[in-house]
């Protein structure tokens, strides 16, 4: 090594030392059960990865990228040598207890911790058609900061620290960013989006329906290459249970319970055939999110305790024969509270694999035929009133809604909720805008009646134009004037804009009138009502939605012609 190279190699570990541990730490966090010999061992390979990686670096892309690619091919190779030595696996009961204090369950060391930037560096490296740059698109600022330094190898309590946000508002936002409806964008490289439409074939067919049974293994396969499509535009999202449901749905699995069928439903199109997933939703996409690392089996889950049979095994690793050479097996018990997916016994991991579901299949089902199976199989656990409104929106409009819901304005501009983002308010707001902006006189009170509408009298440039209008706000809005735009009363608000543009003003003078609406005038008089009085009846009645919208709308043709 010449002096030169090595100064500017000294020169470099001097500042990135630490960074480049916390790289190697979070590569090796996927893997579990790692102890602080192989740790340290693993730090020694990392730097003689880093000095070769010194002396063959171009410049055609990042140097921290290069690294990072080179450090996780070089330690998936070391620890595939080191799987293939036999080892004995562990026996017995496992408890919470013990498994902390083996340093299996802190999440600093747990896969889902790494689950976000492993999504990010891996694809990164791997894909070229920008599944990537779509997945981070689609992300709150909030959410893209998190992802950024969980990147930069920041831990957990730094990130806190740095953004200002409580632990609560950390989970909840990492929470969704594990989602399966985040992810679907990384999972294969074909374009199917759920927007785009296709001339649905008919075809006669004497069956109605079929039975087959699938492996948890295999419907995550087939999600992941969308021959099972979970993203039909009238279903709800996934993230609709609670943890509890959660943690139970996964020890029932473990405990080999039978669960209720999914519901799939074929639909034949001019380019191809489409396998919607109608109910099972929710079953299917948390297996798939425990099986992908986003969340360990909580303390409230009932019936814990797995029991399981395994062969034994000597100290070697090799299975023990008795004098007949008939492996002798011994039963164990696991205590699945705490643990992730990659935590769980090799027996278990075959078993929640394995694991068996009915899917039963419609045949030849039409558009009208999907949107009555949705509303007829989420009868059981009821779809809120926005979700259940949509499905009588039609899949045409429903997709443009869909389309427009996914609009950076949502995530980045407005104050939603994230449980607004999975319980159908954005789709709420959406239907209700264009409602409010062409169709006013014909106002409905229930979204439901709301779709039914604008299933036989809207058009698609309706829609269209909306989005373009949104488009042009999330350029000129501030932090300020967003915040009007919430779920209760964003539709008043973007049918003010749309009146607005008769004014023929530039868009910056709305925002300047958002400005001074909530400051003052929302608190000013006209016509012996201010916007105040009238918000006190809290009510989406026709003549409630119409004083309100004519009152803003008077406030700022005053305003205008101030200016």
């Amino acid at each position: 090594m010449d002096v030169e190279m090595e100064s500017v190699i000294l020169e470099y570990y001097d500042k990135n030392g630490r960074r480049l541990r916390k790289i190697v730490n979070n590569i090796l966090a996927r893997f579990g059960g790692i102890s602080q010999k192989d740790y340290d061992d693993f730090y020694s390979l990392a730097n003689e990865v880093f000095v070769e990686a010194m002396r063959k670096y171009d410049d055609s892309c990042k140097f921290d990228t290069y690294l990072f690619s080179c450090l996780t091919n070089q330690i998936k190779t070391e620890m595939t040598r080191r799987n293939r030595r036999k080892r004995r696996p562990d026996n017995g009961i496992w408890s919470i207890e013990q498994m902390e204090e083996e340093g299996k369950c802190p999440e600093d060391l747990g896969r889902t911790d790494f689950y976000v930037e492993w999504i990010c560096d891996t694809y990164a490296q791997e894909a070229s058609d920008g599944r990537v740059e779509v997945y981070m698109r689609g992300l709150s600022q909030l959410q893209r900061q998190i992802v950024e330094r969980r990147v930069d190898g920041m831990t957990k309590q730094e990130i806190l620290q740095e953004l200002g946000i409580s632990e609560y508002t950390y989970n909840r936002n990492l929470s969704q960013l594990k989602s399966y409806d985040r992810a679907k964008t990384l999972f294969n490289r074909e374009d199917r989006d759920c927007t785009k439409e296709a001339r649905m074939v008919g075809v006669q067919t004497a069956e109605i329906s079929k039975c087959t049974n699938y492996s948890v293994s295999s419907y995550i396969k087939k999600l992941k290459n969308y021959s099972i499509r979970g993203d039909h535009p009238l279903q709800r999202n996934s993230g609709q249970w609670s943890s509890v449901q959660k943690y139970n749905l996964i020890t029932t699995v473990l405990n080999r319970y039978p669960i209720p069928e999914v519901i799939l439903a074929e639909q034949i199109r001019d380019n191809g055939t489409e396998n919607w997933l109608i109910d099972g939703k929710q079953r299917l996409t948390n297996l798939l999110e425990y099986e992908e690392g986003a969340f360990k089996i909580g303390k409230a889950a009932e019936r814990p305790l797995i029991h399981y049979q395994t062969v034994r095994r000597d100290e070697a690793g090799a299975v023990v024969l008795d004098a007949d050479g008939t492996p002798e097996y011994e039963q164990c018990t696991v205590d699945v509270r705490g643990k992730y997916f990659h935590d769980l016994p090799e027996a278990l991991k075959e078993r929640f694999n394995d694991y068996t579901i009915t899917a039963v299949q419609y045949l030849n089902c039409s558009d009208d035929d999907i949107e009555y199976h949705i509303r007829r199989y989420n009868a059981a656990k009821p779809m809120s009133p926005a979700q259940k409104g949509v499905t009588h929106l039609g899949e045409r409009y429903a997709r443009m809604v869909k389309r427009i819901a996914c609009h950076p304005f949502f995530e980045r501009c407005a104050p939603f909720k994230l449980s607004e983002f999975s319980n159908g308010t954005i789709d709420r707001v959406i239907t209700e805008s264009i409602m409010v902006i062409w169709f006013l006189n014909d106002w409905k009170k229930k979204q439901e009646d709301i779709c039914e509408f604008l299933k036989v009298n809207a058009q698609p440039k309706h829609f269209e134009e909306f989005e373009r209008m949104i488009g042009r706000l999330s350029t000129v809005i501030t932090k300020e004037g967003a915040e009007l735009f919430h779920s209760k009363d964003a539709f008043l608000w973007f049918g003010l804009f749309h009146r607005f543009d008769k004014s023929e003003a530039d868009d910056c003078c709305f925002v300047e009138f958002l400005a001074s609406f909530k400051d003052e005038l929302h608190k000013k008089v006209v016509d012996g009502q201010s916007y105040d009085s009238l918000c006190q009846k809290g009510t989406k009645d026709k003549a409630a939605v119409f004083h309100k919208l004519m009152t803003m709308e008077k406030l700022m043709e005053e305003f205008l012609e101030n200016k």
